[in-house]
């Protein structure tokens, strides 16, 4: 008979057969390395490289693999490179199949593949690599199998327009856009004879011609604030109820009631085109990307046009409120008017000129771009930044033979190579560092991945090139000869840079360590020595990998991948491990994906939460085939800036860094001004500093590291699902930063009266040494009489439920603004009830009337529950400030918007300085077991403050325990006087359990305890003084534990 066994191999769950025969179906468990990530997702693991790629990595005892001669692994679908191979140490032996043609990929299996008595395998992915796979078999004979067919669309071929002509979408490309949203409520009046509306979404993404707004994102003036020496845009649309021929747009300088007036502001089309999701996948969706030339247009009848409008504030331009119109014509007619006002604050902005924020690849041509969008650092590979440097080399040994009298005749009698610094204009050196300059940019950061530099040397001295495992790009071995010239071309370059006051940096290796290699790692610390001992500075792309301490050493920058730091644990250890020898913390992400709102998030909201020195994006423009045709190569175009008939046309990508860049200035000034208040001989600025960094402190514990970049339900960007973050937060945020530094400045200045009247949060965050301890298990008493749900909480049955006093954020700190909820139960339905404190109820976002969308964008709260306490599922209902509903169920992470809690009730009131919501929840709906995990939240989307009763609210084992049956009746008592030595509790419970007392930190000895009957709970107090402790009473799974504190004061 065929016996089966469940065992538990480090902490993944796989089911065995036989001796003969191991089956894994589910990877999502392995240790991962780089930006890999795996998924089960009905029944296969959806396995993504990212943008590092990485390797799943698994061991399995010999004992279990006693005659496989293969490892089967059956693929499903594959984009991108990939590959099986054996772990020994830091070696990777890449595995061949056996029919590389077939589903079932055999890869043989030999002896000496098995290392201390067990085989350790690697599933590797490229960048950007997606990968399903069914399953991992060790057989002794190859598994048959048919051939593989790649999916493929089945959808029509596709015609698309560009600013370089049309092109096609070949078949196999999926459309994966998701519906423009259609409004079902009645438009509204057109402005104008022409049948044209303008309006403004606050999701860029949703831009599109498709799209049918709703009545109240019509006819919305375009007001802005800005501060001087700054640029601040907005996109809006037109939507022509009937056809609309020859559309134009213009507008004039924008005024103030002075007289003075701001430059015409910019005005551009956006183009809504499609783009691939992904750097190698077959999946594509419509985005708005291209900022266009503004010129006419025909809009077609009941579709839309997107624009951009881009105001700059010159350095020194006068506060107050500046106004002026964009005006639309049709046919030369005029058609529509849109009012443009800017608000000019009187802060003047400073930069952070510790910080580096670049960007890669960045030719002269394009620093002034750059510079206007507040970078100052190019990462450039040598051959863009240095072209024709070594031409020397290659002259010289064209025309001699002899290595010594080559050196003689580059070294001419120097101390240094004699290289070519001036040709090659734009890109010779001397050009480059002249426009560098001129650009105000600071360190220069210059990669040699590439050939024409370490090979080029090699070459010069008759050395042969790598063949196998390191690049071909470096001599097979580095002699002592190589590591000399090399050391002086280093220093040659530098003393050149130095010339102009230029910093250089050099990055030799790129994302190394997440492809381990015993042998190229070696390689790679020398060839950093090299450059360290040459005296230059080195920098490396990394993630917390196997090579970092290796080159430690010989590093001056740790450039971390940014989802190195995808939680706040990880962070402080790569920070911690980075400064602890004064190395500089910088990090890279990439902004070519049409990530609108991950661009800005990461350039502004992550560089100040992760405390980052210095970032850079990729990329600037990084073509494959034709920029403007993303599908004529296997890979992506990489494009935030494109280039088209002597002209560049910049994207909303680009845009995006430039705002974020700006948010960044506004923290860099907020907190200029704290520290000069917080050393102002004046009281208030002193008082008003403090409770500022408090609530900044609140809000870095309170905002998210990273963010899902689509859009909050329909995963435009990720497939992990649904998105917290609303991007009108962006201008939330910018505006409350601005309003902290205004009060500042006016109190710095000892003008508090003018301080006094600008609106602020009331109430500072509360910090404390300490987190409180949090709720682990909680009991829903049973009502008698259930609750009214209306919202206004003055039912007498809330006396009886269970309180929680406040929720806390995800550092576990108590929230600033106060949140309180109740709960309690009857037979069928389970009650909660939320008191929501509000000091500003103007700021609440209240704009969302419709069940189920994106009702979680407004004031709310939210209840998560893990009904089978299984820790793999839970439903999540959400009920907002105005009262509206939406409930979702999760399985393995995906949510399902389409089930509905059946007989759902709740109400919500908003009082003058908090709001209330009652729910009553069917138990049937929500609970299959006697004890479900519980997690409540409240979202502040004023300023995106989440607060939860637990501190991660997705992190299922963390939740409370909620328990729903009734806790056993308890009676106790000490039975004489405490003393000096033994002494003893009497319990009588309503149950069978265990007891015991936790003594100044020390569990003293457990008893059961039965039911009804008295029992003996020993204590020792030892010696005389204050003791303080708990005496517990655990009942088992079925009810909460009880817990009695104590304290007992023992005299001489």
């Amino acid at each position: 008979m065929h016996k089966r066994w469940l065992i538990l191999v480090w902490g993944i769950c796989t089911a065995m057969l036989t001796a003969e025969e191991v089956r894994i179906t589910d990877f999502s468990g392995w240790a991962r390395s780089g930006s890999v990530q795996a998924e089960l997702q009905d029944g296969r693991t959806h396995i993504q490289g990212g943008m590092q790629g990485g390797e799943l990595r698994q061991s399995f005892p010999q004992t279990q693999l006693p005659q496989a001669g293969f490892a089967a692994v059956l693929r499903l679908r594959e984009q991108g490179a990939w590959n099986l191979a054996v772990i020994n140490g830091l070696d990777r032996i890449i595995l061949s199949p056996a029919e590389p043609d077939r589903a079932i990929l055999n890869f043989p299996l030999l002896p000496e593949h098995i290392k201390d008595g067990q085989l350790t395998l690697a599933i590797k992915l490229a960048p950007e690599a997606v990968l399903d796979l069914g399953s991992l078999e060790f057989a002794a004979a190859a598994l048959p199998s048919e051939k593989y067919v790649p999916p493929r669309s089945s959808g029509p071929v596709r015609r698309f327009a560009s600013p370089a002509g049309e092109f096609t979408i070949p078949p196999e490309y999926e459309d994966v856009s998701v519906p423009p949203r259609r409004s079902q409520q009645p438009l509204p009046p057109a402005a104008g004879a022409a049948g044209l509306r303008h309006y403004q979404v606050d999701d860029l993404f949703e831009l599109h011609p498709q799209l049918l707004p709703e009545p109240h994102e019509f006819d919305r003036p375009i007001a802005l604030f800005a501060a001087p020496d700054q640029y601040e845009a907005a996109a809006f649309g037109l939507y022509a109820s009937q056809e609309a021929a020859a559309v134009t747009l213009s507008a004039g300088a924008l005024y103030n009631n002075r007289g003075e007036s701001l430059p015409v502001p910019e005005l551009r089309t956006i183009r809504v085109w499609p783009q691939r999701s992904g750097f190698v996948t077959v999946t594509y969706r419509d985005v708005p990307e291209l900022l266009e030339k503004n010129r006419p247009l025909d809009i077609p009848a009941n579709q839309g046009q997107a624009y951009y409008v881009k105001c700059h504030i010159p350095a020194g331009t006068a506060s107050g409120i500046y106004q002026g119109n964009i005006s639309v014509s049709q046919s030369g007619r005029p058609a529509l008017t849109i009012p443009l006002s800017v608000r000019v604050l009187n802060l003047p902005l400073v930069r952070d000129t510790g910080r580096i924020v670049g960007v890669y690849y960045g030719a002269p041509d394009q620093f002034s771009i750059l510079q206007n969008c507040g970078f100052n650092s190019v990462l450039q590979g040598f051959q863009n930044c240095m072209r024709g440097i070594l031409k020397p080399l290659k002259t010289i040994a064209a025309q001699e033979q002899d290595v010594t009298k080559r050196l003689e005749m580059l070294y001419a009698g120097q101390d240094l190579p004699q290289l070519n610094y001036a040709e090659a204009h734009p890109q010779g050196f001397d050009n480059f560092v002249k426009a560098y300059q001129a650009a105000g940019f600071k360190r220069l950061v210059v990669w040699f991945v590439a050939r024409g530099f370490t090979d080029e040397i090699a070459r010069f001295l008759n050395l042969p090139l790598s063949t196998a495992r390191v690049p071909d790009i470096y001599p097979a071995s580095i002699t002592p000869e190589y590591g000399q010239l090399f050391k002086d071309i280093i220093r040659a370059i530098d003393r050149q840079a130095a010339k102009s006051g230029l910093e250089t940096y050099y990055y030799q290796f790129d994302e190394l360590g997440v492809h381990p290699d015993a042998v190229v790692f070696k390689y790679a610390v020398e060839m950093f020595k090299l450059v360290k001992e040459a005296g230059a500075k080195t920098l490396v792309t990394c993630t917390d990998d196997e090579f970092l301490p290796m080159v430690h050493p010989w590093l001056d920058t740790r450039q971390y991948a940014q989802s190195s730091a995808g939680t706040r644990a990880a962070l402080a250890k790569i920070y911690a491990s980075t400064k602890a020898e004064g190395r500089e913390f910088f990090s890279y992400s990439g902004c070519v994906y049409e990530q609108h709102h991950l661009n800005r998030y990461n350039a502004g909201l992550n560089i100040w939460l992760c405390g980052w020195e210095g970032k850079y994006f990729w990329n600037l423009a990084s073509q494959r085939g034709n920029a403007f045709n993303d599908f004529d190569r296997p890979e992506k175009d990489a494009m935030a800036l494109y280039h088209h008939e002597g002209e560049y046309i910049p994207t909303l990508q680009l845009e995006a860094l430039r705002e974020g860049i700006d948010d960044l200035r506004y923290l860099t000034t907020l907190e200029k001004l704290l520290a000069e208040a917080a050393q102002s001989p004046r009281l208030p600025a002193q008082q008003r500093a403090a409770e500022i960094t408090r609530e900044l402190a609140a809000l870095k514990e309170s905002l998210p590291l990273q963010i899902i970049g689509g859009d909050s339900v329909n995963g435009n960007f990720s497939n992990n699902g649904r998105s917290s973050w609303d991007c009108r937060n962006f201008q939330r945020y910018r505006w409350r930063f601005a309003s902290l530094a205004l009060q500042l400045q006016t109190l710095i200045a000892g003008n508090e009266g003018a301080a006094a009247t600008l609106r602020f949060l009331p109430e500072a965050p509360r910090q404390s040494a300490t987190p409180p301890a949090m709720p682990r298990q909680l009991h829903a008493p049973r009502l008698t009489t259930p609750p009214a749900i209306d919202g206004r909480l003055n039912d007498d049955c809330w006396r009886q439920a269970c309180h929680i006093p406040e929720f806390v954020y995800a550092s576990g700190q108590p929230a600033s603004i106060r949140t309180q909820a109740w709960l309690a139960r009857d037979d069928k339905n389970l009650y909660l009830a939320f008191c929501c404190a509000e000091p500003d109820p103007k700021s609440m976002v209240l704009k969302q009337p419709d069940r189920d969308v994106t009702v979680w964008r407004d004031d709310s709260v939210e209840v998560f529950i893990d009904g089978n306490h299984d820790h793999d599922s839970f439903k999540q209902i959400i009920v907002s400030a105005l009262g509206v509903e939406a409930d979702l169920s999760y399985l393995n992470g995906k949510g399902d918007l389409k089930w509905d809690c059946r007989g759902l009730r709740s109400a919500a009131a908003i009082a003058e300085q908090e709001w209330y919501v009652e729910m009553s929840i069917p138990l049937s709906e929500v609970a299959s077991q006697p004890v479900v995990g519980l997690n409540l939240q409240r979202a502040r989307k004023s300023l995106l403050t989440v607060s939860t009763l637990v501190p991660d609210s997705r992190a299922l084992p963390d939740y409370a325990d909620l328990y729903l049956e009734p806790v056993p009746e308890t009676k106790v008592q000490i039975d004489r006087p405490v003393r000096l030595g033994h002494n003893r509790f009497l319990l009588a419970a309503g149950a069978p359990a265990t007891g015991h007392c936790v003594l100044a930190g020390q569990e003293q000895e457990k008893r059961p305890v039965g039911r009804e009957k008295q029992e003996v709970i020993p204590f020792v107090i030892a010696d005389t003084g204050d003791w303080t402790g708990l005496l517990r009473l655990d009942f088992g799974p079925q009810a909460p534990a009880t817990t009695w504190s104590y304290r007992f004061l023992i005299p001489p």
